[in-house]
């Protein structure tokens, strides 16, 4: 029943980006008329054909449905809310205008793609602060809630629960709190009190609903919870093995994968990914634009070539 809930909550989601977008297109629309010409605010410029609000509608949709987290707030910060709406948006705005010089539709002007791009950027943006908050303060008051199992007793076990007990709005409730091994019942952290051995495991899942185990444990402890793993599996229960091993000076951890195997990455080069993944983005704009404006010139001299001079227009060679 929650899973359907929660699906059709983000298909609602879906519906009102979209909304938003055509919103914004329509905006800029008449904001473009205001700029040029001194038309009324309101007063549509050109006509906005309804092939167009389709295809913006599908080009959206697609690439937020593309991004698989687009919709999961729990404990997502706000610059990678950013980025996602800004790829989206930059992305989604490039699709569109290669769609109109495709179909040689293309009537608008910079500054009503430039306006266009402002507009959606910041709907979309405030839509997910909006959202966001609501969570934030439904889940502060208890509802929403997920349970946790922090296994360990150690320092990555209590900033684990310093984290969740800092951050109620997350959503997160420690239900019990487990080691490896019988120690007093008396320890407590936080007013958590300690349940016991990996022993009550079990119990614990089947009673108290819980949603998610954490292991925080320190490396040399791991294969003495090989079985709680597997149990955590058989009933269905998430299990979350925090992999902070190593303290690092320069080198920065990154979660991916090496020949198809989870992997923690320690990487001590700058991290350029952003201005990497900006420079492709212009790099593809720039190359696209320049083969459709310089393709009667290229077509032109590839003629000319063909009929001057002897063989293929293009030259290749064995090397």
């Amino acid at each position: 029943m929650l899973r359907e809930r929660i699906a059709a909550l983000r298909r609602l989601h879906l519906a009102l980006d979209l909304l938003l977008t055509c919103f914004a297109f329509v905006a800029a629309d008449a904001a473009n008329a205001f700029y040029h010409y001194g038309l009324p605010i309101g007063t549509p410029f050109h006509h906005l054909p309804a092939q167009n609000f389709i295809i913006i509608c599908m080009i959206w949709g697609f690439l937020i449905y593309r991004e698989n987290q687009s919709y999961v707030y729990r404990t997502k910060p706000y610059r990678h809310i950013l980025s996602d709406v800004l790829r989206v948006t930059l992305f989604g705005t490039f699709l569109f205008l290669f769609w109109l010089f495709a179909t040689k539709t293309l009537v608008y002007s910079r500054f009503f793609f430039a306006t266009f791009v402002v507009i959606d950027f910041v709907l979309l943006y405030c839509l997910r602060l909006l959202v966001l908050r609501m969570l934030h303060y439904f889940r502060s008051k208890g509802y929403n809630v997920q349970h946790v199992v922090v296994v360990g007793t150690g320092d990555l076990a209590k900033s684990v629960i310093d984290d969740l007990k800092t951050h109620s709005e997350w959503g997160y409730r420690v239900v019990g709190l487990l080691d490896w091994k019988e120690r007093s019942n008396y320890w407590r952290y936080r007013d958590i009190p300690l349940s016991g051995s990996l022993e009550r495991l079990p119990y614990i899942i089947q009673n108290s609903r819980v949603d998610y185990v954490i292991f925080a444990l320190p490396p040399e402890h791991l294969e003495k919870v090989d079985s709680s793993f597997a149990l955590c599996e058989e009933m269905g229960t998430k299990a979350c093995l925090l992999a902070d091993f190593f303290s690092t000076n320069i080198a920065k951890k990154e979660i991916t994968e090496f020949l198809e195997r989870p992997a923690i990455l320690y990487n001590t080069s700058p991290d350029y990914k952003y201005q990497i993944s900006i420079k492709n983005f212009i790099d593809r704009i720039g190359a696209t634009l320049g083969l459709i404006v310089a393709s009667p010139i290229l077509l032109v001299a590839a003629i000319l070539i063909k009929f001057t001079s002897h063989g293929p227009v293009l030259f290749k060679q064995e090397r």
